[in-house]
């Protein structure tokens, strides 16, 4: 489920690199998509909800011209979301960090989407508290609707699972992942659990390196941005 990887083009294909079905345990991590004036729907990223009326995805993908979420999903290939599973939000409404909450020198990915209603019947992910940072070794678990394989040629917009280690701090941001086990395009903006819970430490942001899945991902830490999150949560 990677990111757009190294700002990977932005080809925002959708899983998690050798990820396993999550059987409907993640309905608050959702899929962003595009639609048109036709009704059509091109996918792009993923994203994880914070708040019954907001979500958080990755700032690159305000690229793709976002303006749906679907929540409640785990397949959009083989059926379009029921009308009651889809969420509408505005560019108006897309927030990125600015003055106070922005990180001098920090990529900053990472958007808040304001939705059209609230999201009934899911509840949203937990945030961590500031300071409750994880270590390495600490497992953590991946979710999103990206690519399942390296030539990314499977698995878009499905929804999968993954485990992988934090690997290490980058002040706003952190590593883990790589290997058998990693985010790949299309999951940028989806959750990185702290394994067995619900409580959100990172956000799906892009590739190490050359950008190629399975060489370890970069996240976005939910900790650094925390305000950010609960000053937008208090403008709905």
């Amino acid at each position: 489920m990677k990111r757009t990887s190294r700002t990977r083009s932005w080809r925002f294909e959708a899983t998690v690199l050798n990820g396993t079905a999550t059987e409907g345990r993640f309905p608050e991590c959702g899929i962003v998509g595009s639609q048109s004036l036709s009704g059509r729907i091109d996918w792009l990223a993923s994203a994880v909800l914070v708040h019954p009326k907001m979500a958080v995805t990755a700032a690159h993908v305000l690229r793709g011209a976002p303006n749906v979420i679907a929540f409640g999903v785990t397949d959009v290939v083989t059926q379009r979301p029921a009308p009651d599973r889809l969420f509408f939000t505005r560019p108006a409404d897309a927030m990125v960090p600015r003055d106070e909450f922005r990180i001098p020198g920090a990529r900053n990915d990472i958007l808040l989407l304001k939705l059209d209603r609230d999201v009934g019947g899911i509840d949203p992910a937990e945030l961590p508290e500031v300071g409750s940072d994880v270590s390495a070794g600490d497992p953590l678990h991946i979710v999103g609707f990206g690519h399942s394989d390296r030539l990314e040629e499977t698995g878009f917009g499905v929804q999968l699972l993954g485990e992988i280690s934090f690997l290490r701090d980058e002040e706003s941001e952190f590593r883990a992942g790589g290997g058998a086990s990693d985010t790949c395009t299309g999951d940028s903006g989806g959750p990185a659990y702290l394994a067995g819970t619900k409580r959100l430490v990172g956000i799906t942001s892009r590739s190490v390196g050359t950008g190629d899945c399975g060489q370890g991902g970069i996240y976005t830490k939910v900790t650094a941005f925390r305000r950010f999150i609960e000053h937008g949560i208090t403008t709905l």
